[in-house]
């Protein structure tokens, strides 16, 4: 009998385990879904952002390089970038494709496409409710504060995270990292 009441515990103790295990298991699995962002521009144009892991995205692009510029429209630092981002996607359009992404802001299309307008920007830019739950996987992939400087640029070569900058960057640097990013193509 006592032999039966060991067998039947042991048992038990057997299941919980299992049953920890494959919480665990599937609890991981889930941390590591891929989540998808959709991105909208002024122009009502969707741009879909899979972020696959800490430091690779996948995104509807045809161009292997990927900057993202984390941006507030009311911010001068951030509108004084949209010239140099003008510029840049201007030169390097086979290359490279640029995503502005609203941030701190109302998500106020107004204010997005008064932007465009006044910079006459040729990047999409985008003011979709999904920036946020962007910006937020994104700053917690690269280990960022949720109040990180602002503009926020990232470099992407084929998805893999390249380089990223806090603050303004002059033009001379990003172009510099650029074509540094177009070598590894």
């Amino acid at each position: 009998m006592l032999k039966g009441i060991y067998i039947v515990k042991s048992l038990y103790f057997f299941l919980i385990i299992l049953t920890v295990t494959l919480l665990r298991a599937d609890y991981s699995q889930d941390s590591e879904k891929k989540h998808t962002f959709v991105l909208t521009n002024i122009d009502k144009e969707d741009l879909n952002i899979t972020i696959l892991n800490e430091t690779t995205l996948s995104a509807n692009i045809d161009k292997p390089l990927l900057l993202i510029n984390f941006f507030a429209t009311w911010s001068p630092p951030c509108r004084g970038e949209v010239n140099v981002l003008n510029q840049l996607q201007k030169s390097y359009t086979k290359e490279l494709f640029i995503v502005g992404v609203t941030i701190n802001d109302d998500q106020n299309r107004t204010k997005a496409h008064h932007l465009s307008e006044i910079y006459n920007s040729n990047y999409f830019i985008s003011d979709a409710p999904d920036n946020s739950l962007l910006i937020n996987s994104i700053i917690k992939s690269l280990k960022l504060p949720s109040n990180f400087p602002t503009p926020l640029t990232i470099l992407y070569i084929d998805g893999e995270l390249y380089r990223y900058y806090e603050g303004a960057m002059p033009i001379e640097m990003m172009e510099y990292e650029i074509k540094q990013a177009i070598k590894q193509l």
